[in-house]
């Protein structure tokens, strides 16, 4: 009898001793309130399931404008976008919900709100109001950016925010991305008959993904190894722009445009090294208006910058060049804009500070024929004709 007694206190002594092991390497469970680096203020559940984080993208800048034949501007300080959101997880991790309001003009705006369903990696489906698909660049939230705001010919050819439908999958190889939308604008409450916009993204990654940021060497403490990758992507639909734009470009200045039936088509191509990174994107677009006498028209468009952090991860230099051809069948259409920015990265991408001087010249085609008098408005030129230099010194917060 002993003898049984002893052998089962050695066998409960070596089963227990196991758990015991394990209980004491497992670290702390994370508060259900706290501050995060890379998530934010959140609270959550014991077990995840249930996740809230409210934050702010907020930016400040001082930006004097020198425009061709206009009085200089000394005393322009813009709020590009002050934008607070609330988002988080229900009932499984993998059902997310995001919804945030743009607060830099009267009325607000709700900017985005939508719920995303990703049970796996390779497909998810998000219902609601969002950023459309077209352009990885315009994708990013302005912290993620390299420069003090999103490229002029990515915003020129962007097709906006919408409400609807989008399938999605972002793989270790391969990202994909279509949607379907109504094609209204935000500050249309009610869908306008007739008008739509289909949507398709494909990015291809061949030796693994890219980083989710611009600079992904500032936005996280690891090696960033070498990567690079390219996207074909297109849209096509019946939109009526109003000219409203919700992310924030220094140069453009958009207008109404009236009911119009589009199609475009883009590519980009990116790399990732280390303090290095490269970006560029190519469009065109075939322009039908209606209700007006102006025939269809064709634009092209393309943009690349460059950027290197030259100092720790929080120096950073960057260049970047846009051209816009608003219509090539329209001598004198052409839009270019060159800029040049120094960038002080104090956390990660929660704070920086950017100094950037810009140029840009548009180009005159002349007064809108008499038979069409509304001709320059429908095809949108990018500014007004003339040069544009303009200094910009950002504050941006994003927590």
């Amino acid at each position: 009898m002993l003898a049984r007694c002893c052998t089962a206190l050695a066998a409960t002594m070596l089963l227990a001793a196991p758990a015991q092991l394990v209980a004491d390497e497992t670290a702390p469970a994370a508060p259900p309130a706290t501050w995060i680096k890379g998530e934010g203020f959140r609270i959550q559940s014991a077990d995840g399931n249930w996740k809230l984080r409210v934050g702010l993208q907020v930016a400040f800048q001082w930006e004097p404008r020198f425009p061709e034949g206009g009085p200089n501007n000394w005393s322009n300080f813009p709020l590009p976008y002050v934008r607070p959101r609330i988002n988080g997880t229900l009932l499984r991790p993998w059902i997310e919900y995001w919804c945030s309001l743009e607060f830099r003009q009267f009325p607000p705006f709700l900017l985005d709100c939508y719920m995303d369903i990703r049970p796996w990696k390779f497909f998810g489906l998000r219902a609601g109001q969002f950023w459309t698909l077209l352009s990885r660049h315009e994708y990013l939230g302005p912290q993620e950016l390299v420069f003090a705001s999103w490229a002029p010919t990515a915003d020129y050819f962007w097709t906006g925010r919408d409400r609807g439908v989008q399938l999605f999958g972002e793989t270790h190889y391969i990202d994909w991305y279509t949607s379907i939308t109504a094609g209204t604008t935000l500050t249309n409450t009610t869908t306008v008959p007739g008008n739509f916009q289909l949507q398709g993204r494909v990015s291809i990654n061949p030796i693994g993904p890219v980083g989710p940021t611009e600079m992904p060497w500032i936005a996280t403490d690891k090696p960033v190894p070498f990567r690079f990758s390219f996207t074909l992507q297109g849209a096509w639909g019946r939109v009526n722009p109003n000219g409203v734009g919700f992310n924030n470009e220094s140069f453009l200045v958009l207008t109404p445009q009236g009911e119009r039936d589009y199609g475009t088509g883009a590519v980009d191509f990116l790399i990732q090294w280390q303090r290095f990174g490269f970006f560029a994107e190519a469009y065109g677009r075939r322009v039908s208006p209606r209700d007006v006498p102006t025939a269809p028209f064709t634009q092209w468009g393309a943009w690349a910058q460059v950027h290197y952090t030259f100092w720790r991860r929080n120096l950073d230099g960057a260049l970047r060049y846009d051209w816009i051809q608003a219509s090539a069948s329209l001598p004198s259409s052409d839009f270019h804009a060159g800029e040049a920015q120094l960038a002080w990265f104090i956390y990660g991408t929660s704070l920086a500070v950017r100094l950037r001087y810009g140029v840009a010249h548009q180009a005159d085609p002349g007064p809108a024929p008499a038979a069409d008098p509304m001709f320059l408005t429908t095809v949108g030129l990018p500014t007004s004709p003339g040069w544009l230099h303009l200094v910009t010194l950002q504050l941006q917060l994003a927590i």
